[in-house]
């Protein structure tokens, strides 16, 4: 019995080591991921704590004597568009000789600032002294940072799992090349999925805002029409690199790896849950022009700012242009068994 569970172990060991691809998704994947975030984080602890400020930067009293901090200076009406935008989460204002810190208590990185600043100025005063109000603005607040960020991870993952996945399947399936066999236009074929995950896509940002608008008071600022363009376009990008990653995948544990190789970087990279601005400033030169970053981008925009159309036609160019280029890739490499 022992010997016969032995052999069989052998054998699925050297079915695995004979598949460089697999390989590649089990061993060398995860550790070029480890290398990626620890790189993109080695800063993070020698990062100055951001502080947003309407005025001046003060060069007197209790504050200038604060350690590690990086002073953003903000006009009183840009500070909830740079809040949207991650540049700061907690901001400043006068209030006689002292200051107001604004934040929202739900965002952990602001709580983080705040507690930050509140220790030191307690250890040298002896009391911070510190005066607060949470920010509850439409708009400004957390969950009006999130919300889009999910939105857009949802079109990435329905596009990469749906199109994806189910091209790799039908092709195990051998059922792509019963569709080959039959007179329909090969374009067809990535056309009705493209259409099938775009319709999906509506039903479900529908389902979250519906949620979001119920529990959270969240309301849409901008034009429904731009949103619309960003879902398309957003579609549009991400069902070409679907395209791309299922056209010639054989088996779904290698399609599983290159799907989670296109996600997991965007996910943690493009500011879904934090702002990407906390990455060095060459990572964010590059972060912001991944698809996932400008449909998050966008999407923030449009839900808590008054903007039409035309505040996002360059992401909707760029991101159809990705589409355009990925699809044509997709088709021109694309196996039918």
């Amino acid at each position: 019995m022992l010997r016969i569970i032995f052999n069989l172990t052998i054998v699925q060991l050297k079915k695995f080591f004979r598949k460089p691809a697999i390989l590649f998704w089990a061993i060398g994947f995860p550790i070029a991921m480890s290398w990626i975030l620890g790189v993109a984080f080695d800063h993070l602890g020698k990062t100055d704590i951001v502080l947003g400020i309407v005025g001046s930067v003060p060069h007197t009293g209790p504050l200038s004597t604060l350690k590690n901090i990086k002073w953003v200076p903000t006009p009183s009406d840009g500070v909830y568009s740079a809040l949207r935008e991650g540049y700061f989460t907690v901001y400043l204002t006068p209030s006689g000789n002292s200051f107001v810190y604004h934040f929202d208590p739900k965002n952990s990185a602001a709580q983080a600032t705040y507690l930050a600043i509140e220790k030191q100025l307690f250890d040298r005063q002896g009391g911070s002294g510190i005066q607060t109000e949470f920010i509850n603005r439409k708009g400004a607040r957390y969950i009006d940072f999130l919300l889009p960020g999910i939105a857009a991870m949802s079109i990435m993952n329905s596009c990469l799992w749906g199109i994806g996945w189910g091209t790799i399947e039908m092709r195990m399936k051998k059922m792509l090349r019963r569709i080959m066999a039959t007179p329909i236009p090969k374009a067809a074929f990535p056309m009705s999925m493209f259409l099938s995950r775009f319709l999906v896509s509506l039903v479900e940002l529908l389902i979250l805002y519906g949620f979001a608008r119920f529990y959270f008071g969240t309301a849409i600022q901008g034009s429904w029409l731009a949103i619309l363009g960003i879902i398309t376009a957003g579609n549009l990008a991400f069902g070409g690199i679907a395209l791309i990653v299922g056209s010639q995948t054989q088996t779904t544990s290698i399609g599983n790896g290159l799907i989670n190789a296109v996600t997991l970087p965007m996910m943690i990279l493009s500011g879904i849950f934090f702002s990407y601005r906390n990455f060095p400033d060459w990572a964010v030169h590059v972060i912001k022009y991944l698809p996932l970053t400008l449909v998050s981008d966008s999407l923030r925009l449009i839900f808590n700012e008054p903007v039409t159309i035309g505040a996002v036609m360059i992401p909707i160019l760029v991101l159809s242009g990705i589409g355009v280029v990925a699809t044509a890739i997709g088709l021109r490499i694309f196996k039918w068994h």
